[in-house]
């Protein structure tokens, strides 16, 4: 004979049970100033929230503005990118990253040159997708994150 036996929990105590570890999730500081002339800093900050939706899709991403808290912790990490230099005929940039430990990580630098073009869409979604493929430890460290 088979015992069965069931246990009905309330809806508190669901909430508790998925409350104790947040999402996974990327907080996202973009840089107020824009990559190239005739070029909007959110189309920056567009692409690369696309780019980590495509890199890390078990993650959820937020843009942070310059008054919004995020605390990184367990699954959480605060991503800004950088822009270093910015000219004509290009730009260069590159991510840093602070981990639920308080550990500030940086990425190498990317650059982006153009000679016989306006810097366009295209050329920000390039860049972009290279800084996240340059830096494979802040994709690393999201795996990390996300299983302590």
């Amino acid at each position: 004979m088979l015992g069965l036996s069931m246990s009905i929990m309330s809806a508190n105590e669901v909430f508790a049970m998925s409350s104790q570890r947040p999402a996974p999730e990327i907080g996202l500081n973009c840089p107020a100033e824009a990559p190239a002339p005739g070029l909007s800093p959110e189309i920056l900050c567009e692409e690369m929230i696309q780019a980590l939706m495509r890199a890390a899709p078990d993650q959820s991403v937020r843009q942070l503005g310059p008054d919004d808290a995020f605390a990184p912790g367990p699954g959480r990490v605060e991503l800004t990118l950088k822009l270093d230099d910015v000219t004509p005929l290009g730009f260069a940039g590159h991510l840093e990253w602070l981990v639920g430990d308080g550990t500030l990580r940086s990425g190498p630098v990317l650059r982006i040159a153009v000679m016989d073009a306006a810097v366009s869409r295209q050329t920000i979604t390039r860049f972009v997708d290279g800084l996240l493929r340059a830096t494979p430890e802040f994709i690393g460290s999201l795996d990390q994150d996300t299983k302590n």
